[in-house]
């Protein structure tokens, strides 16, 4: 098991046993604990725990299969090429088709074993994970025997070891290449991610005191929550981790998103900021309404004063905490049932669906305003905190080219047919 321990005020992961405690008897398990927290020490919380989440399940295989990785590390001998064959085809396997095969000890012959070589792939591509997911696995070990090298070898070591070690690396590597990412962005020029019908009900829904507001309590803080992330389209972890000492209004007003620790976090999940440091800009409607919000509702809650967080809990036990990403996520999941039952259709609102709403009408702004693309680009980014190296913002940059592509040919072919 994985699970998260505060060590001096900062989160660690660990590989845990049945009672949450580290493991501390098995020699594999204790340099796979060392390596997250020390070689991994400067990712967020969120990217440890997958992290560890990919190394768990490549262990896991090994264990099953009588490989001491640590002793084949110490002997030299590392992981053989038809090891690596192995552990490469696991690796593409979904969690329950494993979990299938491992409960199953009735060894059985059926149709299956004689089905035309088109059928057995096109099983293997409905019982397989994404490429992403199997070569992040694959190197999740190749990144921890690359780390056991290095700490247990570390002076002199003979040839023959040197060469199983760079033998092993090769054809982890050789594996992880065979496993590029799909591409699987369909981009729809014509689905805009909500409709106005969708956008009409939540902003009416939402509103404090509303007949048809969801929430009995924190309908100023949830009206706040949407009002942000439509006005700047900020990150759901960027958002709970904000101080009151974020916020900036003089020249302008906007808010400060810090990728920092936060040791004073009591949350067991942290919120975390994805990318870089940086500033977005708010509307002073909306940055009014923050510091209303601070002064005259979060100060009603006597555990809001152990901390500097924006948002809190406003609710049972935790009320005066910060508000937690599981209350987050509910806030969005009542809005989608309510707005789903009001319409009559299935809606689904997210943070991250807003996300995409606001680089979408983002795109029609600046084209409005005249900026060219590379403007709108550093804009973008600046915005979304992306290094100026992301790819990011060249997915929605297409999206709006494809659309200016179609319009401008609909008009050409309505001067063909219908004449100016």
């Amino acid at each position: 098991m994985i699970n998260k321990v505060n060590v001096n005020g900062v989160q660690q992961v660990f590989f845990v046993d049945e009672l949450g405690l580290p493991i501390t008897d098995n020699i594999t398990i204790n340099w796979a604990n060392n390596y997250i927290c020390k070689e991994k020490e400067h990712n967020t919380i969120r990217s440890r725990e997958t992290e560890s989440a990919h190394l768990l399940f490549s262990l896991k295989y090994f264990i099953t299969n009588g490989v001491d990785v640590t002793r084949r590390v110490e002997s030299g001998r590392y992981i053989t090429f038809n090891e690596v064959l192995d552990f490469s085809t696991h690796c593409f396997k979904k969690a329950k088709i494993i979990q299938q095969q491992t409960s199953s000890k009735v060894v059985s012959f059926s149709t299956k074993d004689f089905i035309s070589p088109a059928l057995k792939s096109m099983t293997f591509e409905a019982e397989k994970v994404a490429n992403g997911t199997a070569a992040a696995r694959m190197l999740s070990m190749k990144s921890f025997i690359e780390y056991l090298h290095k700490r247990i070898h570390t002076s002199f070591t003979d040839t023959d070891t040197v060469l199983n070690y760079k033998n092993t690396m090769r054809n982890l590597s050789l594996e992880i290449k065979k496993a590029k990412t799909e591409n699987k962005k369909v981009i729809d020029i014509d689905k805009p991610i909500f409709d106005e019908e969708v956008l009409e009900a939540l902003f009416d829904m939402i509103q404090v005191g509303h007949p048809e507001n969801p929430f009995k309590s924190g309908q100023i803080r949830n009206r706040i929550i949407i009002d942000t992330i439509f006005d700047t389209g900020i990150r759901r972890g960027a958002l709970l981790q904000t101080k009151i000492t974020d916020l900036r209004d003089e020249n302008i007003e906007r808010i400060v998103i810090e990728n920092r620790v936060n040791r004073d976090d009591i949350r067991q999940h942290r919120p975390t900021q994805k990318s870089q440091s940086g500033q977005v800009a708010i509307e002073p409607e909306i940055m009014l309404n923050i510091k209303k919000y601070i002064e005259e509702e979060r100060v009603k809650y006597p555990m809001s004063e152990n901390h500097d967080f924006i948002l809190i809990s406003e609710w049972g036990t935790t009320a005066g905490q910060p508000l937690s990403i599981t209350g987050f996520n509910y806030i969005f999941e009542v809005l989608s049932k309510a707005i789903s039952k009001k319409l009559g259709r299935k809606v689904t609102i997210g943070p991250h669906q807003i996300r995409h709403h606001w680089n979408q009408k983002f795109s029609e702004d600046t084209e409005a305003a005249g900026l060219s693309n590379t403007e709108t680009d550093r804009l973008r980014k600046d915005q979304m905190t992306w290094s100026a190296k992301s790819e990011m913002a060249e997915v929605y940059n297409v999206r709006h080219s494809l659309k200016k592509v179609r319009d401008i040919k609909q008009r050409y072919q309505n001067k063909m047919y219908f004449g100016d």
